[in-house]
C-alpha cells in the first residue's frame, strides 16, 4: 500500500469511529464521559473479546480458501505428473482454472457484497 492510500484508508477510518462516537453521545446521552474508569475497562474487555471472536471467524474463513487451493495445486500437479494434461498446455489452463476457483473462493468469502467491495480483494 502506497503511502498517499494509507493516509486515505485512515481518514476513512478515523471518519468511522468519529461516527461510532458521535452516535454513542446520541444513544446514550454524553453519560459514558461520566462513567467511572473500571466500567469502561469493562466494555474494551468485552469489545476486544468480541473483536478477537470476530478475527478467529476471518482466520477460519480464510484457512478454508487456503486448504482449498493448496488441494487443487496438488490435483492439477497430479493430473500433469501423470501425463493426463499435457505439459505445454498445463501452464496456460492452470491459471485458468485456478482463477476460476479464486473468484468462486472469494465470492464464498465475501458474498453478498457490492461489486466495489469485491474488486478490493482482486
Amino acid at each position: 500500500m502506497k503511502t498517499h492510500e494509507l493516509r486515505i484508508s485512515f481518514a476513512q477510518f478515523a471518519d468511522q469511529v468519529q461516527r461510532r462516537l458521535d452516535r454513542g453521545r446520541q444513544r446514550f446521552r454524553n453519560r459514558n464521559f461520566g462513567r467511572k474508569p473500571q466500567r469502561l475497562l469493562s466494555e474494551v474487555e468485552e469489545e476486544l473479546l468480541d473483536v478477537m471472536g470476530w478475527g478467529f471467524l476471518a482466520w477460519s474463513r480464510l484457512q478454508a480458501v487456503r486448504d482449498r487451493l493448496a488441494a487443487f495445486d496438488e490435483h492439477e500437479a497430479g493430473l500433469i505428473g501423470a501425463g493426463i494434461i499435457p505439459a505445454g498446455m498445463a501452464r496456460a489452463e492452470f491459471a485458468r482454472r485456478r482463477k476460476v476457483l479464486w473468484r468462486k473462493l472469494r465470492d464464498q468469502m465475501i458474498g453478498g457484497t457490492s461489486r466495489e467491495e469485491r474488486t478490493i480483494y482482486e
